[in-house]
């Protein structure tokens, strides 16, 4: 909940949680990596996902956080370097991770990339206009884009629709 209101501070605070998730070298910490970003701790994302890197060679969440994080630092070259065939695939079969490519991709100022992963975390149910038009802040560069008030418009309908057949097995 903390995560989807742009509270990462909040997120961060369960400290329990997340000292099990590194405890136990989970690759998880890719996660732990992008709310450190958020609140500006590049050096501690970054360590993460090294670790993250280290532990777990070529697991999908250090491909992803490695992408993540030199879109970061500012590294386009070493950004796409780090996207395989893969890592596209892994990530397209998930409602979150598109984020994450969506964001390292719209830090690098490629801006059709971010809005195709963006467009389908929509579809997979990913709904929530608040997180993506005011709270994720790495999309910064896309929200003057007109493509992305469509997007919004987009996701906002599928809540509405989401919420009307919720209202509808109420009813049954």
């Amino acid at each position: 909940l903390h995560w989807f209101e742009g509270d990462f501070q909040a997120v961060l605070a369960c400290q329990r949680l997340w000292a099990f998730v590194e405890s136990g070298k989970m690759p998880l910490r890719t996660l732990l990596a992008y709310f450190h970003a958020a609140e500006g701790d590049v050096d501690r994302a970054s360590q993460l996902v090294e670790g993250v890197m280290e532990d777990t060679p070529g697991h999908l969440l250090g491909s992803l956080g490695s992408f993540f994080i030199h879109a970061l630092r500012g590294q386009k070259e070493a950004a796409l370097g780090a996207v395989t065939e893969d890592l596209k695939k892994a990530t397209w079969w998930d409602d979150m991770w598109p984020i994450l490519m969506a964001d390292s991709y719209s830090m690098i100022g490629e801006l059709d990339e971010p809005f195709h992963w963006l467009d389908h975390a929509v579809e997979f149910g990913v709904t929530n206009t608040a997180y993506l038009h005011e709270y994720d802040p790495f999309l910064g560069n896309l929200r003057a884009e007109k493509r992305f008030a469509g997007l919004m418009s987009k996701a906002s309908e599928l809540s509405q629709s989401f919420s009307r057949l919720v209202d509808l097995e109420d009813l049954v």
